[in-house]
């Protein structure tokens, strides 16, 4: 097969994904750029001859963030008023549209091809659903000020996730006047009340985005698919209180990042470590260091200075992200439910 039809693949597979997970335009466009890969223009070009090409870069994502990073940035105001009507809930006919798409890229090659180089950043904040939910769980049985520790944590938006408000199924939590409400569609039981402390919070990630740049904001709007206006609204209200929160991710790679970060013994403390769909992205070679990283600290942990892992992480079997906690020194790994991978909707198990 050559890497152009493997591509092709790709793009019609990441088009069908995103039916499922309901962006019918962004489906619609990788479907359109499927067909349109044999095309002569650089573009078209780059794409059909990646290197690879690996499930794992997530270039059908690349392409469509990059298409809508051209409309935000007004470079093409044909292409920006497309995706104007979008936002207000117009749904346009992408047999008219692909022509505007197609001119937009070609009149920005390059800054079409300078998003290409680097992987999206999905800093999907209807996952810290989720992550609440199991530090209550934690908060409930093991009442500790949590230090937190988020693997690829993009901009940080989830490292804040205890200043969101939230309904989960019975549960009311987070800030009375808090920003966003995240209330998934919610089935199972509810998560205990508990009181959530933070006493510290840390994050890494290979190519973290500085929320006090303009860009970095674009840019994590870019890879929000451009129907779904309640993701956009969310992400536009975290990004404010994460802002406000004013706290850092550090640059570096998962496995060699864990090895410092889990190395203090902090009595007193319950290190709370969390990745919400970062796992199938990252190269074998570097979750086998990751885990090893995570197994020798589980296996310094004691009931003083306990260590929690929440994994939030895509299970291709339910077509779903499969959601473990395990709890050390016990060692004992959990299964807490299943969520959408965006976290509209969450089955819980719960404890």
């Amino acid at each position: 097969m050559s890497k152009a039809r493997t591509m092709h693949a790709l793009f019609l597979e990441q088009a069908d994904a995103c039916a499922r997970l309901g962006s019918p335009f962004t489906a619609a466009v990788l479907t359109s750029a499927a067909g349109w890969l044999g095309d002569t223009s650089d573009i078209a070009n780059r794409l059909s001859q990646w290197p690879g090409p690996r499930t794992t870069d997530a270039v059908p994502l690349r392409f469509t963030g990059a298409v809508h990073a051209l409309a935000l940035s007004g470079r093409s105001p044909a292409l920006r008023a497309i995706y104007d009507d979008l936002a207000n809930g117009t749904a346009p006919d992408i047999d008219a549209i692909w022509p505007v798409i197609t001119d937009a890229i070609a009149a920005n090659c390059e800054f079409v091809d300078g998003y290409l180089d680097t992987p999206p950043q999905t800093n999907e904040v209807g996952r810290a659903s989720v992550v609440m939910a199991a530090a209550h769980e934690l908060a409930h049985r093991i009442p500790l000020p949590l230090h937190l520790l988020e693997c690829g944590a993009s901009a940080g938006l989830n490292l804040v996730f205890d200043q969101y408000r939230y309904r989960l199924g019975g549960l009311k939590a987070g800030p009375s006047s808090a920003e966003p409400i995240l209330a998934p569609d919610w089935t199972g039981p509810s998560p205990p009340p508990a009181e959530i402390s933070v006493a510290r919070r840390q994050g890494c990630d290979a190519a973290p985005l500085d929320l006090a740049a303009k860009s970095a904001r674009r840019r994590l709007r870019s890879y929000v698919w451009p129907d779904q206006g309640s993701r956009i609204a969310r992400l536009n209200a975290a990004m404010i209180t994460a802002r406000a929160i004013g706290h850092t991710v550090e640059r570096a790679t998962i496995g060699n990042w864990l090895e410092g970060a889990l190395a203090p013994r902090r009595e007193g403390r319950l290190t709370l470590l969390f990745h919400t769909i970062v796992w199938q992205y990252l190269p074998a070679y570097e979750a086998a260091i990751a885990e090893a990283r995570i197994r020798e600290a589980g296996a310094r942990a004691t009931k003083t200075a306990p260590l929690a892992r929440v994994a939030m992480e895509w299970n291709a079997n339910t077509a779903s992200a499969e959601i473990r906690l395990t709890t050390w020194p016990e060692g004992k790994t959990r299964q807490l439910g299943f969520a959408h991978a965006h976290g509209d909707w969450i089955e819980w198990r719960g404890w």
